[in-house]
């Protein structure tokens, strides 16, 4: 299985007006064998998503659209078909499966339902056939007890097995290619071993080809054959496994290793790649990495670098382009170390809990009696001393959210002390507690569940500093919006932007 499945030919897939579009994916090019496992790996905002939407021409229209290349699946031009032509394509020989399983499922179809519309549109299979067909596909990715699963809906299932329906879900017009994004995300590292498992194991049954889109080293290194690595909307290396892991080239590569945290490196600060993916609407005339580069030299600013391929590895950086003089030399390749930190925990201690315990009640019947308890919390105890940092680990349903709610008060405590700087925080009445509401902040799992997706940026932000009046005025909060954006690595123009 060594013939090419997918070939993709200077793909560009551009956003906003034709006079100042942003380049999301600028001259892509890459191709995916038979059976083999493509890993795209990249931080956010680099294209890949939109990479792998374009793929299947689901990019958003009218806002985006595909201005250039070629997507060839088996020898055939995706991107010369018709809509209707690609109904037949999208999953059946191309399935996908989406990064947030919660938002991508309808929450008013049960799980039989949405499974069996692409058992129905792509094979026309009768209420019989279809029923017995997703019981099979839900065994197969691992659902306990397939005929209740079939009835319920999503918000009834568990994060993992949201997963593994979405999984169900692509498997089902037994596709060529299953383009995953960031299919482990959300999950916990056993349900994460879990669904990379079971992803291999269908790929051996099967002989699919994987797109497995992710920033996550970790994974592929478990899972993929060939890596590319995409920056601001262009593959800049691309290796088989194990060339790429032991002889990466591209600095921007090198960063990205540098920045795993490894218990060599305790006590020390990770290796931050400064500065952020530039604007995409700039017209560029060197290389896109350049203002994060510590290897950079005038060449790099004034010309793009080629593509450089050899053998099986290829890169795009001027470094590796034999055409091109390093005016300034060879520069050594070496990894910045630090102490972490001069501030050294005190003994102080800021947050002591004592037997915390939350129990949710079960009611039945039709005057909802209690007839028993879900012990979420059970008796646990945690102290954390000024300048320390406590990690709570554990799998999905142990109860480590429900300790983060009960000391922030959103979920009522059945019984235990939860004390803050002196403060018995689950004695106060709501009043009291909203005095220490911007001492104890919380980031929640889920950003596209915790945002309001009719507030811009702005607005969500700002909320908080009008509760507690910050700012004498608009233009003072609208600065120390741009402040955090820019704390937290984001450009300060996506203040406008929705969620």
């Amino acid at each position: 299985m060594t013939t090419a499945l997918l070939q993709v030919t200077g793909l560009k897939t551009w956003i906003g007006h034709k006079d100042r579009p942003l380049r999301a994916v600028d001259g892509v090019d890459f191709t995916i064998k038979r059976g083999e496992t493509f890993a795209l790996l990249g931080e956010s905002g680099c294209g890949k998503s939109m990479t792998a939407l374009s793929l299947l021409r689901l990019n958003p229209q009218p806002v985006s659209r595909i201005v250039e290349g070629q997507v060839k699946l088996a020898g055939q031009d995706l991107l010369a078909l018709s809509e209707e032509e690609m109904q037949h394509i999208r999953g059946r020989r191309i399935a996908m499966i989406f990064q947030e399983p919660q938002s991508s499922l309808n929450p008013v179809l049960t799980v039989g339902e949405q499974i069996g519309e692409c058992l129905k549109w792509h094979f026309g299979l009768d209420n019989k056939q279809c029923h017995d067909r997703i019981i099979s596909l839900l065994g197969s990715v691992g659902i306990p007890d397939p005929k209740q699963r079939i009835k319920e809906y999503p918000h009834q299932l568990s994060g993992g097995m949201k997963q593994r329906l979405m999984i169900a879900i692509a498997l089902a017009g037994e596709p060529e290619l299953l383009i995953a994004d960031e299919p482990t995300t959300a999950l916990d590292v056993t349900i994460q071993a879990q669904i990379l498992d079971l992803l291999k194991k269908i790929q051996q049954e099967t002989g699919m080809a994987i797109l497995l889109i992710s920033h996550d080293l970790a994974v592929v290194a478990q899972i993929a054959n060939h890596v590319a690595v995409m920056y601001a909307g262009q593959i800049v290396e691309t290796a088989g496994r194990d060339q790429f892991f032991n002889q990466h080239q591209h600095p921007y590569t090198n960063k990205l290793f540098e920045a795993l945290p490894t218990e060599q490196k305790r006590n020390q600060r990770l290796t931050v790649i400064k500065g952020s993916v530039p604007v995409l609407t700039q017209q560029f005339t060197g290389c896109r990495f350049v203002k994060r580069c510590e290897h950079a030299w005038e060449h790099c600013h004034s010309a793009e670098p080629a593509w450089v391929q050899k053998d099986d590895h290829g890169v795009r950086c001027h470094m590796f382009d034999p055409e091109v003089a390093i005016e300034n030399g060879p520069i050594e390749h070496t990894i910045g170390i630090s102490p972490l930190s001069e501030m050294i925990p005190s003994s102080r201690v800021v947050l002591d809990i004592k037997k915390l315990r939350v129990h949710f009640p079960i009611r039945k019947g039709l005057f909802q009696r209690v007839v028993g308890y879900v012990r979420a919390v059970d008796d646990v105890s945690i102290s954390l001393k000024q300048a320390e940092t406590v990690a709570l680990v554990g799998e999905s349903g142990c109860g480590k959210t429900t300790v983060g709610k009960g000391i922030l008060q959103l979920v009522s405590v059945t019984s235990g002390e939860v004390n803050y700087q002196g403060h018995i925080l689950n004695t106060l009445s709501e009043r009291q507690l909203k005095q220490h509401r911007s001492s104890l902040q919380i980031v929640f799992q889920d950003p596209y569940a915790s945002m309001n997706p009719r507030m811009t940026v702005t607005q969500i932000i700002e909320e908080g500093m009008s509760v507690k009046r910050f700012g004498k005025d608009s233009s003072a909060r609208e600065k120390r919006v741009d402040e955090l954006l820019e704390r937290v690595g984001l450009r300060t123009d996506i203040k406008y932007r929705y969620p």
